[in-house]
């Protein structure tokens, strides 16, 4: 895992741990505060350098989306406080490649698949077992 992501400033394979549990609770704090976490640095140069090579190589069977969504891809309710995020519609627009395309090795399906990053997002969304 710490070929992928910098464990230490995201020890995810660590939540139970000062430096884990305070990285989560920032996180809750940024979802509740702003509808997102930003984690600058979170996957290492290196793997992002390979998950973009593979995108580039599988380009050409991408498929292309364009949508007007909130943060949370649902449509905006009018109802919620004016600065709620699901209030606020947001255009996206990318190109997105099939998983079952991705290479089995690529550092980023890793991740994807890891009981480390789920382990680290259930906490987050406070929606473990």
């Amino acid at each position: 895992m710490g070929e992928i992501v910098d464990l230490a400033l995201y020890p995810i394979d660590d939540l139970k741990s000062a430096a884990g549990s305070a990285m989560v609770h920032r996180c809750r704090s940024d979802l509740a505060a702003h509808g997102a976490c930003s984690l600058p640095g979170f996957v290492k140069a290196s793997a992002v350098e390979q998950t973009v090579a593979a995108g580039l190589h599988l380009s050409e069977r991408a498929w292309h989306a364009d949508q007007t969504h909130t943060v949370y891809f649902t449509d905006p309710d009018e109802e919620l406080d004016v600065g709620d995020p699901r209030r606020r519609p947001i255009r996206s627009s990318q190109w997105a490649i099939a998983y079952d395309l991705l290479p089995a090795d690529l550092p980023i399906r890793y991740l994807y698949e890891s009981e480390e990053m789920l382990g680290f997002v259930e906490s987050v969304l406070d929606a473990g077992p």
